[in-house]
């Protein structure tokens, strides 16, 4: 019953704002307005011998007819009462008191305080579930009968209103009236929301039935517990340092099976070489449907040179290239493979993209891999420095009597001086590369390519090193 009265006396209170509003601030500091009150002030201006207050009591009790035969009696009983209070309020305010007691004569002074007290008014009212009335019984009843959308329709209402008072105004009049429309819907939302904002605070701890405890029973506020798998403390705390947008994982089997091929990677400042069942690359994709079918596009790999800086979350797990096109002096860059440095094993690869965008100081992804199960798998091995005259080389590749993947290498004979040369018959368009120990370790082509020839003939290939760093040339015999 105390939640009723009190209901009761917060509807009466906005239409009695809004009575103040109308009496004090738009009728006598001549400002257009929305609503019942546009309405009567238009139909005012062409009957003026009819007083102001009749056209509110008739447009009110007209609309508050048309919503009981159309939307119902419910809608009826939440609308009864502001359809009276404030018709009400507003006779006696301008009867029973001074006729539309002007308070100010400036115009932009009734302008504001008009957006002010019709917006708090509104708002007061509409906090408690109630309604009150007016030309948004069209709108109400359109989207009953149609399903159209409540809001723009009671935009267009109000600039309908708005219009028919355009023959009664001046143009300076009107553009008043539009700000105050403008003021008055920023503080009817302020009004709706004020002194509803909440604080959500998630605390991560081993310790949570003693704080969860304390939150009930010393600070009288309620808590949600949650219990978190799949991620790492190591993981969460890195986290909880960044802004997260979006938050992906997916578990996957690393290390324990023979992918043909080798990456390297640093840990500890030495230089590793892993199989490539460890290595692995990700790519943020757009995602199309087709139909039933989904179609992947790719977007761009993290990481990426200009827009994707990833940094690792876990570096005792996981090796991230560093962020740079030009190769480091392990020879790596952007374009090097991640890489699971904590051995063999089913991990959690956590993919966490930041709010902000990459930059040089400040990446824009954290990667992690959380090591759910050890398994057995191919070791690491680390890369020791590379001495030219402990290897032998070879010349491998498309051309007649060698094959990419049998890796029949035509053997090079050593000129000398970390210097060895080989010949062989290619044809125009094959493709070769030099590699040491006919294994693919260590392999040299043009670029991060293969070398291609440019004629039939035969040809003289010649690798010769420079310290460690080995470079390759060809020429026809």
């Amino acid at each position: 019953m105390k939640k009723k009265v009190l209901k009761v006396l917060q509807i009466l209170f906005g239409n009695f704002i809004l009575s103040i509003c109308a009496s004090h601030f738009i009728v006598p500091g001549g400002v257009i307005s929305g609503g019942i009150t546009g309405l009567s002030l238009a139909g005012h201006s062409i009957f003026a011998n009819v007083p102001l207050d009749v056209f509110i009591w008739g447009f009110s009790m007209l609309f508050l007819l048309i919503g009981l035969i159309f939307l119902g009696k419910e809608f009826f009983f939440s609308t009864l009462l502001s359809s009276v209070a404030y018709p009400l309020f507003f006779s006696l305010m301008t009867r029973v008191g001074r006729a539309y007691l002007p308070l100010t004569d400036d115009i932009v002074l009734n302008m504001v305080y008009a957006g002010l007290t019709f917006g708090l008014g509104v708002g007061i009212v509409v906090r408690t579930g109630a309604s009150t009335g007016g030309a948004d019984v069209f709108a109400m009843i359109l989207n009953k009968k149609f399903g159209l959308p409540v809001s723009p329709l009671v935009y267009v209402t109000e600039a309908l209103i708005l219009l028919s008072q355009i023959p009664f105004f001046s143009a300076e009049e009107i553009l008043y009236g539009l700000l105050m429309v403008l003021i008055y819907s920023i503080t009817m939302e302020k009004a709706l929301i004020f002194g509803t904002g909440k604080i959500q605070i998630m605390i991560y701890s081993k310790e949570h039935e003693a704080i969860n405890t304390m939150i009930l029973k010393n600070m009288n506020r309620g808590s949600t517990m949650f219990h978190v798998k799949g991620i790492s403390e190591d993981v969460y705390k890195a986290l909880s340092a960044k802004e997260v947008k979006y938050l992906y994982k997916i578990d996957l089997l690393f290390g324990t099976n023979d992918a043909g091929w080798t990456t390297d990677f640093v840990k500890d400042g030495k230089l590793f070489r892993a199989n490539g069942s460890y290595a692995f690359k990700i790519a943020q994709c757009t995602v199309d449907v087709d139909g039933d079918n989904k179609v992947y596009a790719e977007d761009q790999w993290i990481s990426d040179p200009k827009t994707a800086y990833a940094e690792s979350l876990t570096p005792d797990t996981l090796f991230m290239p560093v962020w740079q096109e030009e190769p480091d002096e392990f020879g790596l860059s952007w374009a090097s493979n991640p890489v699971v440095t904590g051995g063999a094993g089913l991990y959690t690869l956590v993919i966490a993209q930041y709010a902000n965008a990459s930059a040089p100081d400040a990446p824009g992804y954290g990667i992690a891999l959380v090591q759910k199960e050890a398994k057995e798998g191919i070791a690491y091995e680390e890369v020791l420095e590379f001495v030219p005259a402990d290897h032998t080389y070879g010349i491998v590749g498309s051309f007649e009597g060698s094959n990419w993947a049998d890796g029949a290498d035509v053997a090079m004979e050593s000129a000398g001086d970390n210097v060895w040369t080989g010949e062989v018959e290619l044809k125009a368009n094959d493709e070769f590369k030099v590699r040491a120990d006919g294994k693919w370790d260590y392999s040299w082509g043009d670029g991060e390519g293969n070398f291609v020839c440019p004629a039939d003939g035969t040809y003289v290939v010649t690798i010769s090193f420079d310290g460690a760093n080995g470079s390759v040339t060809f020429e026809a015999k």
